[in-house]
């Protein structure tokens, strides 16, 4: 920034937001999404709170008796890099770890406790045998949230200076619109 230029109020802090739900599986796609939204939390002054969730399957569970507590412990270290990550950011952050057969619906009932006024994800999350089944858990969350879902892309950054629409004509689409021209 140069010296005697201001920053415009979308630089500053484009929304509202002060409490933020970022998603994360630790994947590289959901990486972005946590740091995007820390990055976002930096400049509204949120609080974020991270959430991953550990997926029961109990097929999984007959053959690997220790997998759940191998996975339990890559989610604990996985969490501790995002405490480390938003404590040198400057934001304020707590952690949520929660376990589920259906990710998106543990997603959904941490939207009802924590009502936040954003949640942040990632396009695509870890593939496999269970993605092909149940479809995407980002997918889900937008079709079912009770609140706004950011889907950040893997090499996205956020900036907020145009943002694009889509629209099919249903009131979902106008309430999209309406909300980024707020």
């Amino acid at each position: 920034m140069m010296e005697g230029e201001k920053l415009t109020q979308s630089q500053i802090s484009p929304g509202p937001w002060k409490k933020l739900l970022v998603c994360t599986d630790g994947s590289a796609n959901s990486q972005v999404a946590v740091d995007q939204t820390l990055a976002l939390a930096r400049r509204c002054g949120s609080q974020v709170y991270a959430l991953q969730v550990l997926q029961i399957v109990p097929e999984f569970e007959a053959v690997a008796p220790n997998l759940m507590v191998r996975l339990a412990t890559e989610i604990r270290d996985q969490m501790e890099v995002i405490k480390v990550q938003a404590a040198a950011a400057g934001v304020p952050l707590t952690r949520r770890i929660c376990s589920s057969v259906s990710p998106f619906s543990a997603i959904l009932e941490e939207i009802e406790r924590l009502h936040p006024d954003l949640v942040v994800m990632g396009r695509y999350g870890k593939t496999g045998l269970t993605r092909l089944m149940l479809g995407s858990v980002t997918a889900r969350v937008i079709g079912l949230s009770p609140v706004n879902v950011l889907v950040v892309p893997l090499g996205a950054a956020l900036g907020f200076s145009q943002l694009l629409i889509a629209s099919d004509g249903s009131p979902c689409s106008a309430a999209a619109f309406r909300e980024a021209l707020a």
